[in-house]
């Protein structure tokens, strides 16, 4: 399907209407007929490759808007669960009767482990080859295009992936910056186009409140940085990639030595930085760089004061009326020697409405940095775009939109010079206080200061770095602050600390639970028990093998822990451990390989969007973490049952897993610095290898908390303190961000108040955010898909206020609707707030069956009910 819409663009101060279409045809998941979909069915499949952007190739400047989902990946046809307890029936584990007694001998939990100590919380979790189970795989479906970097481990879900894959022309998101490789061939335009998008559409057409989707318009660059010398056989490398950090690198493919420009790339970078090293710098954009260049051809822009020596400024207008500076900082002594007394004038001249060019035929050594000054519309509630929603009047554009801050261009003129080549993150933590990040490695001329934006959840835990009064709205996340300083620190004082596998009751203590709530939810228990193990985690997939596993180690630690029961601990124990045992030792349907080529462990199956996506690195935290929370599990019941020997035979495996995404250090050499996470952003990505053109995205936000979770319980287990303490970290930093931008509360700031209502982000990209899932749009789909797993984190991630908002929003009649498997999950996560009514719900005699997914239990959700307040007395 295609998508049409328009866009305003200020061209020799008229206002002209462009018609666009989207860059791909999709598949607009609103435009399905979803009748019911059970969790186990569902789809989280990223997006398909898409075409090339359409680059606009005359006035006015085309925007393209990516609106549609497709689907890419599993197909979603065969169910690996049964849906109902009903359907367990024919796949039936040990007799029924063997289950029946609970005869219990007492037992009180304990941890037969020595926690370690530790120097670096940043410190490798370990150094040695993946286990051996996996074989070695030193190819790879996507090629490994234009990376100079060879011999490492390669960030695979970063913000600057898509210079690596396919024809690497989608753009990256720095924030507030936009960049990608433009090769606009009919007009011999080449080199890294730059952009800031301040307005937003919200949709889709004729939308009333809250809008299903709002957007960031692509196809629209403001100044592209370029060379005379560039032409079409321009190449594009990319070097000294890290977790933070990257430089992009142009150069002409014929005579590669004889120039070159370097971009260096970091999130949150205050200008573009372009070192131009001997080439003759040429800018073009199709915004329109002089709207009045009919009138006066030739004029060069506008000369601003130098803030500093040997910095030439430049105020340059743009044809929306948006002005971008331009610091010109030559560090080639011959250039500077030729130039004369005025060494960084290039001579800019206009040379059409959308070239700019230098008046000199010498090359050029040395910096040039672009900054755009805020705008009118620089609100997170800009005036909305044409055609985009209901016509809320002239008094509702004007309260929404700003002057231009006058002290901007000052903070930019402070800064100018100044650029980072890189970023290096710290993190520490004491007690239920953790410190994290960001140190900068500081370039450029003598007398500047190092500017970055920053993010709100990072402004709410700022203790370190000078707040300045310029701010730049961000595409889907709200308004940015410059931040002043070679280095900037964040404290979170809330890290979750006494959460453990345990449910904790409202006042933060392990819950107990009287013997008629114990009696009520033995029965549940007993009937979960009897499902087939085998039939539900003999799998080819990673994902839902590891929800069942996680399932099943569940129902152990309700044996030993809440029923006190030793025989039904060991008998589900010893069940569960044939299971978990045939993917520690490789041997399930679809074995895991350790692929050299980027470095990480990943489905033998040879579809790059077999399994959700797992072999080109979609959604690992989400596969891997299920496992590990089951193996964490298993770990604690052998041990009170007064064993040890499952630790020793998965540990290998297990810390295999945790390294694959969550491996914090550049010591190990056979995994990238924390794949998933993003300490920038405050969460993960789910997207890996799959070009997109509006970035990375992630869906499932309960399940991104759910993993680190997973690892911290784990780090509990073996022992490990700087795992254990690192995971209570990104916890609470998860939480913050997670309930900034994805979680959404009525007072919630950075999104567009017409969007907020929805109360979940759903698929929240770098380039825009949409109410719905992968998979369908279901209100249940939406919401329960940043609910699932409960678990006994689930509390602490998702606030009591939030909760109870987003019940009013939709499920106060709505719940009576949902007969599906959904039901259950919306039902225990109302335990939040009203946990006397989920344990009614989940202990009455009108129970379905029907209404629990296959990666839940119903005995789960009891105990989770009565851990937060429900039961009986």
């Amino acid at each position: 399907m295609r998508f049409s819409t328009s866009y305003h663009a200020f061209i020799s101060f008229a206002v002209l209407w462009g018609s666009l279409a989207a860059p791909h045809p999709t598949q607009n998941l609103r435009s399905l007929e979803v009748d019911e979909v059970d969790i186990d069915s569902l789809v989280k499949a990223k997006e398909k490759p898409v075409e090339e952007l359409k680059n606009a190739v005359f006035t006015p400047a085309t925007p393209v808007f990516n609106v549609a989902l497709d689907k890419h990946g599993h197909s979603g046809e065969a169910r690996p669960f049964p849906d109902t307890i009903e359907e367990f029936a024919n796949h039936q584990g040990p007799d029924r009767d063997v289950l029946n007694s609970t005869t219990s001998e007492s037992f009180s939990p304990f941890m037969s482990y020595s926690a370690q100590t530790y120097d670096d919380l940043l410190g490798p979790i370990a150094l040695t080859r993946p286990s051996s189970v996996f074989p070695e795989r030193r190819d790879h479906q996507v090629p490994r295009t234009g990376i100079e970097d060879r011999g490492i481990p390669l960030q695979t879900n970063k913000f600057y992936t898509n210079f690596l894959l396919g024809e690497r022309r989608f753009p990256t998101w720095t924030h507030p910056y936009k960049v990608w490789w433009l090769k606009e061939e009919a007009l011999g335009w080449h080199g890294l186009a730059v952009d800031h998008s301040d307005r937003k559409k919200l949709g889709p057409d004729n939308w009333r409140p809250p809008a299903e989707f709002y957007i960031n318009p692509n196809g629209v660059h403001a100044i592209t940085l370029g060379a005379k010398e560039f032409g079409s056989q321009l190449d594009l490398s990319v070097n000294t990639l890290t977790d933070l950090s990257a430089n992009i690198v142009l150069r002409g493919k014929q005579n590669p030595q004889a120039g070159s420009i370097t971009f260096p790339l970091h999130q949150g970078m205050g200008f573009v930085t372009a070192l131009y090293t001997n080439l003759t710098p040429r800018f073009f954009g199709n915004l329109g760089f002089n709207p009045w260049f009919d009138r006066e051809p030739n004029r060069s822009p506008e000369r601003a004061p130098s803030p500093r020596s040997g910095i030439t400024k430049y105020r340059i207008r743009m044809g929306d009326e948006s002005i971008w500076l331009m610091y010109i900082i030559p560090t080639d002594d011959k250039f500077t020697e030729n130039r004369g007394r005025d060494s960084g004038d290039l001579g800019l001249v206009w040379t059409s409405p959308h070239e700019l060019n230098v008046a000199t035929d010498k090359p050029f050594t040395g910096i040039i940095q672009l900054a755009k000054l805020p705008t009118k519309y620089n609100s997170v509630d800009a005036p909305l775009l044409p055609n985009s929603g209901p016509d809320l009047g002239s008094e509702r554009v004007q309260n929404t939109a700003r002057q231009v801050n006058p002290d901007a261009e000052r903070l930019y003129d402070e800064a100018a010079g100044t650029f980072a080549t890189g970023k290096k993150l710290f993190a520490k933590v004491e007690e239920k206080t953790g410190t994290y990040g960001f140190e900068f490695q500081r370039a450029g001329v003598p007398g500047g200061r190092m500017m970055n934006f920053a993010l709100p959840h990072q402004i709410a835990s700022l203790v370190e770095g000078e707040r300045t009064s310029l701010q730049m709205v961000s595409t889907s996340k709200g308004m940015m602050t410059a931040l002043l300083g070679d280095k900037i620190t964040m404290r979170e004082s809330t890290l979750p600390v006494e959460y453990g596998i345990k449910p904790l009751n409202p006042s933060g203590q392990v819950a107990t639970y009287s013997d008629r709530t114990l009696r009520t939810m033995l029965d549940a228990f007993r009937q979960d028990l009897t499902q087939d193990f085998t039939f539900q985690t003999n799998l080819d997939s990673m994902y839902w093998s590891g929800k069942a596993m996680s399932k099943f180690a569940l129902l152990c630690w309700q044996a030993i822990d809440v029923f006190n029961d030793r025989r039904l601990a060991r008998e589900c124990l010893d069940r569960l451990k044939p299971e978990f045992y045939r993917f520690s030792r490789n041997q399930q349907k679809a074995p895991l390989v350790y692929d050299s080529a980027w470095g990480g462990v990943i489905t033998s199956q040879p579809q790059i969007d077999a399994d959700f996506g797992n072999p080109g690195y979609n959604d690992h935290h989400f596969h891997y973490g299920y496992h590990i929370h089951a193996a964490a599990l298993m770990v604690y019941v052998e041990r009170a049952l007064g064993g040890g020997e499952f630790y020793g035979s998965v540990a290998e495996y297990v810390t295999a897993l945790i390294r694959d995404f969550a491996n914090p250090s550049t010591k190990d050499k056979y995994f990238p610095v924390f794949r998933s996470f993003d300490w920038f952003h405050g969460h993960s990505w789910a997207r890996g290898l799959f070009e997109s053109g509006d970035g990375k995205d992630q869906e499932s936000t309960s399940e991104d908390a759910f993993a680190y979770y997973a690892v911290k319980i784990w780090a509990q287990m073996v022992g490990d303190k700087a795992l254990e303490d690192r995971s209570n970290l990104m916890l609470a930093v998860l939480k913050r961000s997670l309930n900034e931008y994805f979680l959404m509360s009525k007072d919630n700031k950075n999104h567009p108040r017409d969007f907020i209502d929805n109360k979940v982000a759903g698929i929240l990209f770098e380039n825009k955010v949409h109410h719905t899932t992968w998979f369908g749009a279901n209100i249940e789909f939406i919401q329960g898909i940043h609910m699932l797993p409960i678990s006994a984190i689930s509390p602490y991630m998702r606030p009591r206020k939030f909760v109870q908002e987003e019940w009013d929003q939709w499920f106060t009649t709505k719940i009576n609707e949902v007969d599906s498997s959904w039901k259950g999950l919306l039902m225990a996560n109302k335990a939040i707030i009203d946990p006397q009514g989920a344990w009614r719900f989940f202990t009455g005699l009108g129970f379905k069956g029907q209404w629990i997914d296959g990666g839940a239990s119903r005995s789960w959700y009891s105990v989770f009910a009565a851990a937060l307040g429900g039961g009986e007395n």
